[in-house]
C-alpha cells in the first residue's frame, strides 16, 4: 500500500513551478511521509504525524483509476512529497503501472534514500534537491545518494535543485560540489529560499524579486567558478503567481 498525503493525494493539472520543466502542465501524486525536517520545508503537512499531517494508505490500482478519472486527465506526473522514495519497494508497483499505462513520470526527492532499481529503470526525470545548512544540520549532512544518481543517470534525466538561504549555504555549495566527480554534466538549479521571507501568510514578491537579484549577483562574480557547471538560476514560478497560497 502506498500513503499518499490525505489534503492533497492528486490534484492537477497545474504547473510544474520549478527547475528545467518550469511551465510544464503536470499532475501531482503528492506522497506522505519524509525522512527530512527542513527548517523552511513549504510542505510540512505532508512529512508526517508530527507536523500535523494525515494520510491514506491506497493501491497503485486505486491511483491508476483516480488518473484516469480525472476531469481534465495529464499524463506528466510529478511524484513529490515528503519524499516518495522513503516510501521504496512499495512505490515499484506503481512506477511500473504509470509506465504501463505510458504516463511520463518526474521524482522529486532530496537525495537521501538510494532508489530501487525499479525506479531507475522506469522513472524519466529525477528532481534531487540536496539540502543546504539552512535546512538543518541532519539534512546537509545527507547526500547519501547522489554519487549514486550522478554515475548512473543520463543527464536528461536529472537535475539537481538547491535551495539557497544565505550566504552561509552559497558558500557551503561551493565547497562540496567538488566532491562529485560528474555532477558538471548535470543541470543545477539554484532558486532563493522564498517561503520564510516574512512571518506572514502573504508573500513578499519585491523582496522575493531582489534575493532573486542578489543570488544572480553571486553566481555572476564568482562565473570563473560556475563556468564548469551547467547552473541556472530560477524562481519558483508558483510562488509569484499564487504566493504561498496552496493551489491545487
Amino acid at each position: 500500500m502506498i500513503r499518499l498525503d490525505k489534503l492533497e493525494g492528486i490534484f492537477g493539472p497545474t504547473i510544474q513551478g520549478e527547475g528545467v520543466n518550469i511551465g510544464m502542465p503536470v499532475t501531482f501524486i503528492r506522497f506522505y511521509g519524509c525522512d527530512f525536517r527542513c527548517s523552511w520545508c513549504d510542505t510540512p503537512f505532508a512529512l508526517g504525524k508530527d507536523m500535523g499531517g494525515e494520510y491514506e494508505e491506497i493501491t497503485a490500482d486505486d491511483i491508476l483509476h483516480r488518473l484516469r478519472r480525472m476531469p481534465v486527465p495529464c499524463k506528466n506526473l510529478v511524484l513529490s512529497g515528503g519524499n516518495p522514495v522513503a516510501q521504496q519497494k512499495n512505490l515499484d508497483p506503481l512506477i511500473l503501472t504509470l509506465m504501463q499505462n505510458r504516463y511520463w513520470m518526474q521524482v522529486e526527492t532530496q537525495g537521501s534514500i538510494k532508489p530501487t532499481q525499479t525506479m531507475m529503470d522506469h522513472v524519466n526525470f529525477w528532481s534531487v534537491s540536496p539540502k543546504l545548512p539552512s535546512a538543518g544540520e541532519r539534512e546537509w549532512k545527507n547526500w547519501n545518494s547522489v554519487d549514486y544518481l550522478t554515475k548512473h543517470l543520463h543527464p536528461t534525466a536529472l537535475q539537481f535543485k538547491f535551495v539557497v538561504a544565505d550566504m552561509t549555504d552559497y558558500e557551503a555549495l561551493k565547497g562540496r560540489l567538488g566532491s562529485f566527480n560528474f555532477i558538471q554534466m548535470f543541470p543545477i538549479i539554484l532558486q532563493p529560499e522564498g517561503q520564510q521571507l516574512d512571518e506572514s501568510d502573504k508573500f513578499d514578491l519585491t523582496l522575493y524579486s531582489k534575493c532573486l537579484d542578489d543570488l544572480y549577483s553571486r553566481v555572476r562574480a564568482d562565473f570563473a567558478f560556475w563556468r564548469v557547471y551547467d547552473v541556472r538560476i530560477l524562481p519558483q514560478l508558483h510562488k509569484i503567481i499564487w504566493g504561498k497560497e496552496r493551489r491545487r
